[in-house]
């Protein structure tokens, strides 16, 4: 049986297939899917024409028209920590739109695909058959970020992680560096604490390491991070710059700590994200766990889905609850904005893209956009969809991005 979270979820997940793409997970949980009936396997291959996406939103595409750009922007997008969609907005829409057009018993799967079809259509018309000719000029590509990162030795040797895989035997450590799970450690038996290490990643990469503790960090673009070698008996420390996702093992015994700009992140084992890329601010997206914020020898103690921000000019540590999709999407390779201003978004495409944005007009930075997107496509698909939903253009110059009203 198809419960109502799983229907809304698959059929999120088809329509992402069919328009943007979707990321490994989602590509798994479909494949899953169409093999457990003939019925799903048979629907997926009819969906994959164009004439059934015609058909599908026949009935209702007239009333839509109207609509469609409006419910494009609506709330649709998974808390990934319980499976299920943030849908109040469009279970209100969903039952507005059947009453007006006498929307009845339609099979489990299809209802909610007409629904989607009607919020989606404009995307797949758009994005799935670009006529560059009509679109954004045509131009080079300008091809997303990837796996690239410097490894800075503590003789100052350095290592590029991108072109080497294998074991590595170096300052008596072992250093495995595998093309999927990056950089890690084999745990250290001898006293080398005073050895320190450095994983730099520079704009437009990404790179995922684990240390010796089994700590696993993953870091974002133009971001770097200090680490001993072997961590000290009382806590396990480390410096970061930029932006990092942290799964920290579990050691009663030894606190980790993350010390980044002049505050100092405390915890003992848990799933947060740690972002210094913002001037003067550094916030703190806790997904599980609990950590302690210290900053100005003060300490606030963070819960699930709540966020610190760090005003470094103030002193001041202020906490909020949050959803934290847009915050940690990143990690599994996902943009999601939800209700975020131009400048945020286009501050993050350019260190991913590692490009630079020239605004020809400042208020234009204030326009809120919401979307959720593969971060593994050319920017231009990312530019054009915002094209779509606002009042926004782009115009690409070599690898600056020039943003402007219409």
């Amino acid at each position: 049986m198809l419960y109502r979270k799983d229907m809304y979820k698959i059929s999120r997940i088809l329509l992402k297939y069919f328009t943007f793409g979707t990321n490994d997970e989602e590509s798994q949980l479909l494949d899953q899917w169409r093999r457990e009936s003939d019925r799903n396997e048979n629907l997926f291959q009819e969906m994959d024409s164009p004439d059934f996406w015609e058909r599908a939103i026949d009935p209702i595409h007239k009333k839509m028209q109207e609509e469609q750009w409006h419910l494009l922007q609506m709330k649709i997008r998974i808390i990934k920590d319980q499976g299920e969609l943030v849908r109040d907005d469009i279970e209100k829409t969903y039952k507005r739109i059947r009453r007006r057009l006498y929307i009845r018993r339609l099979s489990s799967v299809a209802a909610v695909l007409v629904l989607l079809c009607g919020i989606g259509v404009s995307v797949w018309k758009y994005a799935g058959t670009w006529d560059k000719s009509k679109g954004m000029e045509q131009i080079e590509s300008i091809r997303p970020g990837g796996k690239k990162a410097v490894l800075y030795l503590a003789s100052g040797e350095t290592i590029p992680l991108a072109k080497v895989t294998g074991e590595i035997q170096k300052e008596g450590t072992v250093i495995r560096v595998d093309e999927k799970d990056g950089v890690s450690y084999d745990p250290v038996t001898e006293e080398k604490e005073k050895i320190v290490h450095r994983i730099v990643v520079p704009r437009g990469g990404e790179y995922k390491m684990e240390l010796g503790d089994g700590t696993k960090i993953w870091l974002n673009s133009d971001s770097e991070i200090s680490y001993p070698v072997q961590f000290a008996e009382d806590k396990r420390a480390v410096t970061l710059r930029g932006e990092a996702y942290f799964e920290v093992s579990k050691d009663e015994s030894r606190p980790f700590i993350v010390n980044v700009e002049q505050m100092t992140v405390k915890v003992y084992g848990t799933k947060f994200n740690v972002n210094s890329q913002m001037k003067g601010i550094v916030e703190t997206v806790l997904v599980e766990g609990r950590v302690g914020i210290i900053a100005d020898d003060k300490e606030i103690i963070l819960l699930p889905k709540q966020k610190a921000v760090y005003d470094q000019e103030k002193g001041d540590v202020y906490v909020q609850n949050v959803d934290i999709t847009s915050y940690v999407a990143w990690k599994d390779g996902n943009f999601v904005f939800d209700n975020a201003s131009l400048g945020a978004i286009m501050d993050k495409l350019s260190l991913w893209y590692d490009v630079d944005v020239f605004y020809g007009n400042d208020e234009v930075r204030n326009v809120h956009l919401s979307g959720d997107m593969v971060r593994y496509k050319e920017i231009q698909n990312l530019l054009y969809f915002f094209e779509q939903i606002s009042d926004v253009k782009f115009e690409i110059k070599g690898r600056t991005i020039v943003v402007n009203y219409k």
